[in-house]
């Protein structure tokens, strides 16, 4: 039996979060996500407001961005993605989460400073109408955050092909993005200001899969992370295509980010 996306996350809820909470994991994890908004946050002058996690799975992510948002409101159509982010995301008061698919979701217009897609993009059939409900729920200037696997090295595909044959936990019902296809959908959807950079060189395999003995892996993950930064700098022209991921960043149509009054909160 082929297990639809709603299903097989449901289904593998717990099992995902585990990566979140082994250090040769989260280590990685928590790297890929902070550097994915540091752009916005150098933009924004060091806050990102109000963002809007689209996907959002277990909501880790809140968890690494803590400190720097206004607030955090995380969408996930899986209830028990959403239902393991309570436990993890409990004691963060300014986080709010909802089982909902994005483009039926019942939340204020215009709310959102910072929308953020962490692989989500890959596993939605309607991406313009995704697009479109986000245009809605977007500030007139917000940013999109939005990180996708690429598939402009050869050898990863490989190893991603692998990966959906031999771990149930891998969702087979996905694509992968070239960095032009990534930039016309967005385009195409009204988004402005859009620059799409390869991320990701060493980091994601450990960040995918818990990987033991942790005395060794877990110093190997911070290693990683310090080398990535170095390595992101070479990575350059057409080395760069040799990355996991590629990040989107784009504007909403509108005036510019942070003229907006303050956001009110959610709709019950």
């Amino acid at each position: 039996m082929k297990w639809s996306e709603m299903d097989h996350y449901n289904r593998f809820a717990a099992h995902k979060a585990r990566r979140d909470v082994v250090p040769s994991s989260r280590i990685p994890r928590r790297d890929i996500v902070l550097r994915s908004v540091r752009p916005v946050l150098e933009a924004r002058g060091g806050a990102l407001g109000v963002v809007l996690d689209v996907g959002c799975g277990i909501a880790c992510d809140a968890l690494y961005m803590n400190g720097l948002f206004e607030r955090y409101v995380g969408v996930d159509f899986s209830e028990n993605m959403i239902r393991c982010g309570r436990v993890f995301t409990g004691r963060v008061s300014n986080v709010d989460l909802v089982v909902a698919n994005v483009e039926e979701v019942s939340i204020s217009d215009s709310f959102a400073d910072v929308v953020y897609m962490n692989g989500a993009l890959h596993h939605m059939t309607d991406i313009p109408g995704v697009i479109q409900a986000l245009r809605r729920l977007a500030k007139p200037g917000a940013w999109l955050v939005a990180r996708e696997p690429q598939r402009g090295n050869p050898i990863i595909q490989v190893l991603r092909w692998i990966r959906m044959r031999v771990d149930a936990s891998y969702s087979s019902d996905q694509v992968f993005f070239a960095k032009r296809e990534l930039i016309d959908v967005l385009h195409a959807a009204g988004l402005q200001d859009i620059d799409v950079r390869f991320q990701g060189f060493l980091t994601p395999p450990m960040a995918e899969v818990v990987l033991k003995p942790l005395w060794l892996t877990a110093p190997l993950a911070r290693l990683l992370v310090v080398l990535e930064g170095i390595v992101e700098t070479v990575m350059i022209g057409p080395l760069a295509r040799l990355s996991w991921n590629v990040t989107a960043y784009a504007r909403f149509p509108g005036k510019s980010a942070g003229s907006e009054v303050k956001p009110e909160r959610l709709n019950q």
